[in-house]
């Protein structure tokens, strides 16, 4: 591990230290001008319009950042002013939209490389250039031949990192949801900018230069070399990437938007410079030029900077800019746009329309208060201009002195730039100021701006131009504000414009300007009231009032407003007029009012000043005036007019009174209330324009007379009508809608109904007397019998005519049309033209062709194109056909041959008029007829098969005899010619006249046959339907073993979803039952089960889906496991049995056929019977120290009774029954002596096991406890298949008793003690000692009966030399063993009547 950990290091180091050095090296390969000859110029396409050689320095725009004297400029405005002239080719593409899948996925970026080679479009022309520099969004690319430094290249690169494009982006860039997030476009798809510097034109001049016509191939912007290493290179580079961010959002931007935000990025980026405070300064000291024409002068792009700053301000900062850069639209909409949906701030806070945005900012222009919009917080703005500071822009006047009235006149402003003039009290007392703003062009605007001496805020207020003047007066000009500010723009509609894009010249007007303070208010007088007629009823109807306003100011707007009363207090009409005052004289002023009803009239007067100040009221006395009548005037649709001819009487008139300040005009003219028109011919309406005709010749005057709301009727109006009638009649003739011009050919006794309906005549048809002659000396007439019906009977030759007359009177004229009628005689007509159809062999009888309206038809001429039978009835192949004409009415022909056959037949009626005509008839193929039977063979014999009367079988072949089938009308009558089709279902298809069929699958299927003659002639289709039964699902079950890491798994053993064990084994008996032992758990696989279906051979996924190719066709499973455990409906389930014994397991499987047909099978599952341990034989003491035997009685039935346990280690050989390997029937015993601890020290107590002596009896084992104590112990006994019994006892060890002395435990001095003690004793205590000696020892030596006969036993097979034995230990195993000794119980072994004989308990 340490090792590759090593080598990942090394690796890193390599590659850290390669980028290091890797742009030192592209660098000084550049430098060298020498290029890898592998690497291949990469072509960056794209043209660029403008060729610099037609650049005029003067004529660029001049970058910030800089303090030379030499200008240095933009090119920008040249290329894209020759892009737009060569119709802006490309502006479509340029417009990157990336095709991503979500905001967060990105792009797959091929950047350029330090070292790339490049072919790169240039303003004229192309040059080569390699890489330089790169960062993830820049590439510095240089033209071949220079070379930048890497601290200049350095330098370039972290600014534009660290500074230049997160500002530019921030404020101009866009998130194009391609992952890279506020971004430049990426149409070149490389992520990055091309900075191309190359030789332009030295230093100073031209700079750089952005071309609009090459963003749609690439994102690049071109730097002069010699420019980009001066301290101004930065300024270059953010001057013109903001050109490339703006124009790659919004190309059609206006320049004066583009450019103002080309000086805010300078300043976003590097902050203010002399030249951008030069730039805002030159417009703030000539505010009168527009802000939105682009005219290429410094103060243009003043101007466009400090508005883009002040939206920046007050709508929301970089997001503010962005969305306006954004904004498809241009100019001032776009600006629109952004103020009434700002990212942030309220909607409209600045202005809803340019106008009121312009107002705003003109406030914050002149004035920077800290008062919200009205205001910059972005820029410090100074009261007055340096060079070294921004400044506020400058009033074109200021007064203060107020001895005399002021004024100042002759200030020309361009469209949106600002005129503004400040006004100060000075010295003068506190007074009203009145200002009077005069212009020369409508649409100026502006605002009047007022400081509280208060709290210094600012009241702003809307100067409203009525015809070109605006007045506004202030109050407390000297006690409530010290400063006034008169703020004008010229609101020209021709607004964004760049250089001449809006026409030659842009718009310009001028605006004089006065003011003067008001010392004393002014008065209304009136002078005289006169009352006149204007109608001439001899009633005054109107009043006229003199009056006179009178004011000392210099000058002094007023409005007067005027009232008129009734004697209700109702105010009826009022007026406001504005008086300009002034100068001590009076303004001889005058109203008129006309009443509009009879009543009493009072005319009131209120004077305000133009805050709304009431200055002065009067009235005059009530006068009586009457309702002036009011005026009709009628007119018509004509005044000369036919009979009966509709005229169209147009009523009109007005009620004209109000209040009017011109004699000759009053503003209502209201309409009439009622109408009454008198035609002079007995006929009046009231309606307003009625619509009516005259009936007799003369001439009419008709009057109109109206009635006014006062309810006085107007003069009458009289209107003269000339009634004439000189139209003569002019009839038409029609028939059926067609009109008859000369003459109209019919048929006998034909019904004709003839219509002059479209007669023209002034007089209506049903008023004109109609009269048909009809030249055979009958006639019909009548008033409005426009219409007549006629016919003419038989006549005596083939053809007559008759002459119609038709005569029209209108009362005053006749007109009348002749026109000839020709009767012709009839001719046998045809009643029959369908076709007939009929079959081959088969007659079909003539009908009724024609028929003879005017006679009979005498004779029939029938001809056959091709030869027929005409005997009738059915005919087959051995009749003749070869008759082909018939004079019959009615023949009967048979055709032997199909097809369409033509009969001609020729009619002669009992005048001799002949009619001929065709008759089709189709000769229709006799369809053949399908049949068949079925058979099949059983037993070498062919039956026939019914299927209506039994089932079929899969797998059984049937043959199927279409030969029955035949075709009447074929050459020989029966199945030869036939074409055969059999369908057997499931897209089985057969065409021979004899098939063989065998259904592979069960269930309902259709067997069906037509044929198809040599006509094509189809057959109707004979369909049998065949029951085929069900095979019963097939079973295959294989009961396993799992085994995992080399144990047999058991109830407890983990099965998880898709468990499969290590391997599998099958454990079986003798009787190749299935072996098992209680809680392990057994797999019931039946993978081989499947449906008995042929299409389910080979299919043994259990898994029921459509989807599923390999399902076998079962449905449900159901094994019952014999145990009183639920039912399983798994395929393959796990299970295990809780107790010994013999089980009898079930599964029951359902196919899908139908509702299911059922297979069911069994098996037999022995359980193991674990061995059975009876007793231990624990001895009656047991002594600390001192060995002691145990044993058990235990027994199995297995061993008992000589079952045979097998296991078949290898399934998959095909066979479950493999002895592999043999369980061993013996019993395995251990013993643990101490569960309280732990012999072995492997953590666990009841493990330190000891294994009895293969041949010890009853599994004897020798125990030893050192210690006396109660003690558990515990045997365990497990068979050949591991299944174990454990048996615990508690044993009782006591301690060992003290030993008698003996010999060895005396010492000399013992000896010697007791030698004194025993004195005269001491030798009878040797004598005894010595003879317990001697007898003890003859004990010792004599024989037992057991070694007796052991002895002698030997001593019999002294002359045996060699013994064979089969198996065993000689004189042990040789020899039927006894029956096993009974297991006698506790209880039992203490009776004496049990005969048991405890066992010798032996210290060892």
């Amino acid at each position: 591990m340490s090792e590759k950990r090593s080598t990942k290091s090394i690796f890193l180091i390599t590659l850290m230290f390669v980028a290091l050095f890797l742009p030192v090296i592209s660098t000084g390969a550049a430098a060298d001008s020498t290029i890898d000859a592998d690497n291949e110029a990469y072509d960056a396409q794209g043209i660029i319009i403008g060729d610099l050689a037609n650049f005029d320095v003067a004529d660029g725009r001049e970058y910030l950042l800089f303090d030379e004297e030499t200008p240095i400029v933009s090119a920008y405005g040249f290329m894209k002013q020759a892009w737009i002239d060569a119709g802006m080719p490309g502006v479509e593409d340029m417009m990157y939209e990336p095709v991503t899948h979500g905001r967060a996925s990105g792009r797959a970026c091929n950047p350029h490389l330090v070292g790339d080679s490049l072919t790169v479009p240039i303003s004229g022309g192309s040059l080569d250039a390699y890489v330089a520099k790169t960062t993830s969004t820049v590439a510095f690319i240089v033209q071949n031949g220079r070379t930048l430094s890497s601290t200049v290249l350095n330098n370039l690169a972290s600014s534009w990192d660290s500074t230049i494009y997160p500002t530019m982006t921030t404020y101009y860039g866009k998130d194009y949801q391609d992952g890279r997030g506020l971004a430049a476009p990426d149409i070149d798809n490389n992520c990055q900018v091309q900075i191309v510097v190359y030789d332009i034109d030295g230093a100073f001049n031209t700079g750089g230069y952005f071309a609009p016509s090459f963003a749609s191939s690439r994102e690049a912007v071109f730097i002069d070399f010699a420019d980009i290493t001066l301290s101004w290179g930065k300024s270059i580079i953010a001057h013109e990437l903001q050109h490339l961010l703006h124009n790659a959002q919004d190309p059609y931007e206006n320049l004066w938007i583009d450019e103002g935000n080309a000086d805010v990025a300078i300043y976003l980026c590097f902050g203010p410079d002399s030249t951008l405070v030069s730039h805002l300064n030159q417009w703030t000291q000539s505010p009168e030029l527009s802000i939105r024409w682009w005219n290429q002068r410094f103060a243009d792009y003043g101007a466009g900077f400090i508005f883009t700053m002040y939206l920046a301000d007050h709508l929301g900062g970089g997001p503010a800019v962005r969305q306006l850069v954004q904004d498809s639209s241009t100019g001032g909409v776009s600006v629109q746009n952004l103020a009434l949906s700002p990212p942030s701030g309220q909607p409209g806070m600045i202005g809803r329309t340019m106008s009121e945005i312009f107002a705003n900012f003109s406030v914050a222009a002149f004035l920077d208060s800290e008062q919200g919009i009205y205001g910059f917080s972005n820029l410090d703005l100074t009261p007055t201009c340096s060079s070294s500071s921004f400044c506020r822009a400058q009033p074109t006047d200021v007064n203060s002195d107020w001895s005399a009235p002021y004024s100042s006149t002759g200030h020309t402003v361009e469209g949106w730039g600002l005129r503004a003039f400040k006004f100060t009290p000075g010295a003068s007392s506190p007074a009203p100021l009145t200002i009077r703003l005069t212009a020369d062009v409508s649409q100026f605007d502006g605002v009047i701006v007022s400081k509280s001496m208060v709290d210094g805020l600012l009241t702003v207020s809307d100067l409203d131009f009525q015809s070109n003047v605006a007045t506004a007066l202030i109050p407390g000009f000297g006690n409530l504000t010290d400063e006034v500010w008169a703020i004008t723009w010229y609101g020209s509609t021709i607004a964004d414009c760049d250089y001449t894009s809006c026409g030659s010249s842009y718009p310009q007007g001028t605006v004089d300007i006065e003011a003067a303070r008001i010392t004393a208010p002014a008065t209304l007088t009136i002078n005289a009231t006169d009352l006149t007629d204007r109608d001439g009823d001899g009633n005054d109807d109107t009043v006229q009032v003199n009056f006179d306003v009178f004011s000392n100011a210099f000058f002094e707007d007023l409005d007067v407003e005027t009232r008129i009363v009734d004697s209700q207090g109702v105010v009826v009409d009022e007026i406001t007029s504005r008086i300009s005052a002034g100068g001590g004289v009076n303004s001889n002023s005058n109203i008129w009012f006309t009443a509009p009803f009879d009543e009493q009239y009072t005319v009131e007067f209120d004077m305000y000043d133009m805050i709304g100040t009431l200055v002065d009221s009067v009235a005059t006395q009530p006068w009586n005036l009457a309702n002036m009548r009011p005026v009709a005037n009628g007119t018509v649709s004509t005044n000369a007019s036919q009979t009966w001819e509709n005229i169209l009487f147009s009523g009109g008139g007005f009620d004209a009174w109000g209040l009017s300040l011109d004699n000759n005009t009053l503003p209502y003219l209201d309409s009439p209330v009622a109408y009454a028109w008198d035609f002079d011919d007995g006929i009046s309406s009231n309606l307003k324009s009625p619509t009516r005709s005259y009936q007799s010749i003369g001439t009419y005057n008709a009057t109109l007379r109206i009635m006014d709301q006062g309810n006085t009727w107007s003069e009458t109006d009289v209107i003269t009508i000339n009634v004439t009638d000189d139209s003569i009649p002019q009839p038409i003739i029609t028939v059926n809608n067609v009109v008859i011009t000369d003459n109209i050919s019919i048929l006998t006794n034909q019904m004709i109904q003839f219509s002059a309906s479209r007669t023209v005549d002034n007089v209506p048809i049903q008023n004109l007397d109609f009269q048909w002659e009809w030249g055979d000396g009958t006639f019909d007439n009548g008033l409005g019998s426009y219409v007549a019906q006629h016919q003419w009977g038989s006549i005596d030759s083939v053809v007559e005519a008759y002459n119609l007359t038709l005569s029209v009177f209108d009362g005053f004229n006749t007109g009348t049309k002749s026109i000839t009628v020709f009767v012709n005689n009839r001719v046998p007509y045809q009643i029959f033209t369908d076709n007939l159809t009929t079959y081959t062999y088969t007659s079909v009888t003539m009908p009724d062709v024609f028929t003879d309206d005017d006679g009979s038809i005498v004779s029939f001429e029938w001809d056959f194109a091709e030869g027929v039978n005409l005997d009738g009835g059915i005919t087959d192949q051995n009749d003749d056909f070869v008759q082909t004409t018939s004079t019959s009415p009615y023949p009967a022909p048979s055709w032997n041959s199909p097809g369409t056959k033509t009969v001609t037949l020729k009619v002669t009626d009992d005048d001799g008029s002949e009619s001929v005509t065709q008759l089709f008839v189709e000769v229709l193929n006799q369809v053949p007829i399908a049949d068949f039977t079925v058979r099949t063979t059983e037993d070498g014999e062919t039956i026939a098969i019914d299927f209506r009367a039994e089932d079929g079988f899969v797998d059984v072949p049937y043959t199927f005899d279409g030969i029955s089938s035949y075709d009447i009308d074929s050459t020989n009558g029966d199945s030869t010619d036939l074409i055969f089709n059999w369908s057997f279902g499931d897209g089985e298809y057969r065409d021979s006249a004899i098939s063989t069929f065998t259904f592979t699958e069960p269930g309902i299927h259709q067997v069906s046959l037509f044929v198809v003659d040599d006509y094509g002639a189809q057959s109707l289709t004979k369909t049998i339907t065949v029951r085929v039964q069900n095979p019963l699902p097939i079973i295959s079950v294989r009961i396993l073993d799992g085994w995992v890491d080399g144990e047999q798994m058991d109830r407890n053993s983990p099965r998880p979803e898709g468990f499969i064990p290590d391997y599998w084994t099958h454990t079986f008996d003798d009787q190749e039952n299935t072996f098992t032992a209680p809680g392990y758990v057994l797999y019931f696989d039946s993978e081989g089960t499947r449906d008995g279906d042929r299409r389910y051979e080979g299919r043994y996924s259990p898994v029921q889906d459509e989807n599923n190719s390999n399902w076998n066709g079962i449905v449900e499973y159901t094994w019952d496991f014999g145990d009183a455990t639920p039912l399983s409906k798994e395929p393959s389930p796990w299970h295990y049995y809780d107790s010994p014994g013999t089980y009898t397991v079930t599964l029951t499987v359902r196919d899908s056929y139908g509702t299911g047909d059922v297979s069911k099978q069994s098996f037999t599952i022995v359980v193991d019977e674990p061995p059975v341990i009876r007793a231990i034989n624990i001895p009656s003491e047991i002594v600390a120290g001192e060995s002691s035997y145990l044993s058990a009685n235990i027994s199995d039935n297995e061993m008992d009774s000589g079952i045979m346990i097998y296991r078949d280690l290898n399934i998959e050989d095909g066979s479950l029954f493999d002895k592999d390997e043999t369980l061993n029937p013996e019993l395995v015993v251990r013993w643990d002596i101490n569960l309280e601890k732990d012999t072995n020290k492997n953590g666990i107590l009841n493990d330190d096991w000891i294994i009895p002596k293969d041949n010890a009896v009853n599994y004897r084992i020798s125990a030893l406890w050192n210690e006396s104590n109660s003690y558990t112990i515990i045997v365990e006994a497990c068979d050949g298949i591991g299944v174990c019994a454990i048996m615990t006892e508690d044993v009782e060890v006591t301690p060992k008793p003290d030993p008698q002395p003996s010999l060895s435990d005396f010492e000399l001095e013992d000896w010697s003690s007791w030698v004194k003690d025993a004195g005269s004793d001491l030798a009878t205590y040797i004598a005894l000692i010595a003879v317990a000696l001697i007898l003890g020892w003859l004990v010792l030596r004599e024989s037992s009966d057991v070694e007796d006969e052991a002895k002698q036993a030997a001593e019999s097979y002294t002359d045996v030399e060699h013994v064979e034995v089969q198996g065993g230990l000689l004189g042990m195993d040789q020899h039927t063993p006894p029956p096993a000794p009974a297991i006698l119980s506790k209880e039992e072994r203490r009776s004496e009547d049990s005969g048991y004989i405890r066992p010798l308990r032996r210290r060892i």
